[in-house]
């Protein structure tokens, strides 16, 4: 058993040694000497590679120059690196020699370096934002539909209008008065028209416009008479500069009801 443990152990280091021989394009005899030990024949035999000059690429360029290295602002530059020739000098230790080659390509952590901050656009000279008024007196959905409002007039370049409480209120009615009654028109069964219904209500004024939407959601409704000309031209209107604004949902079924009120006042 032990005789056949030492042949197979001589089989493998030989194909191992006929590889690193044929590698090295050397001719070398495979297997210790009469009288000398596998190990000690091992040691010998692979110590010609620790100062052959195999190792040396005489065809290969010369490395280029390498560029400046550009630091991280507030880094600190590491020192250079010593050159370690490419083998061991005359009476230097093999195993040290590769210490000291490999130190350089040591990997390191690469610095986390935060971009910095792009300035601010500069204001376009003579242009001044229009504050967007606050609204007041308004539910939360009430308040969206009048930034709404205000976003596409801007966009358009006409000037933002003010809510108004008493036009809120009216709003609000007219909403209320469609959900109940289920009508179409500007023309309600209670009220009259928007005229008749702000001149009723004691509001003095000189230009008036309603817009509608029936719909599932308020965007929806939003969306709807921006998307028509007729709708659209009220609630982009320079003329109006006041704006009441109510929602009302339907009982028996999903959706609401939204009324846009635009005024002039009188005397404005």
């Amino acid at each position: 058993m032990k005789l056949l443990q030492k042949s197979a152990l001589l089989a493998v280091t030989g194909i191992l040694v006929v590889g690193l021989s044929s590698a090295a394009g050397a001719a070398t005899v495979v297997g210790p000497t009469p009288g000398q030990s596998t190990a000690e024949w091992y040691l010998e035999y692979m110590q010609q590679y620790a100062s052959s000059p195999v190792y040396q690429t005489p065809r290969q360029a010369p490395p280029a120059p390498r560029p400046p290295t550009v630091h991280p602002p507030g880094a600190q530059p590491a020192p250079d690196q010593a050159v370690v020739p490419a083998q061991p000098s005359s009476g230097q230790d093999a195993q040290q020699w590769y210490l000291d080659y490999l130190r350089p390509y040591q990997a390191s952590a690469p610095r986390n370096v935060s971009p910095p901050s792009p300035p601010p656009p500069p204001a376009e000279p003579g242009v001044e934002p229009r504050p967007m008024p606050e609204p007041s007196g308004l539910t939360a959905e009430e308040a969206q539909v009048f930034r709404w409002i205000n976003e596409e007039r801007a966009k358009a370049g006409r000037a933002p209008v003010e809510t108004d409480p008493d036009l809120v209120r009216l709003a609000r009615l007219k909403a209320e008065d469609i959900a109940t009654y289920d009508y179409y028109g500007h023309t309600s069964p209670t009220y009259g028209t928007p005229g008749q219904m702000l001149t009723a209500a004691g509001y003095r004024w000189s230009a008036a416009g309603e817009t509608i939407a029936k719909a599932g959601s308020l965007y929806q409704a939003h969306a709807m008479l921006m998307a028509s000309s007729a709708h659209r031209k009220i609630i982009l209107g320079e003329q109006y500069t006041r704006v009441g604004i109510g929602i009302a949902r339907y009982q028996d079924r999903p959706g609401l009801v939204l009324v846009e009120l635009f005024v002039r006042p009188a005397g404005n």
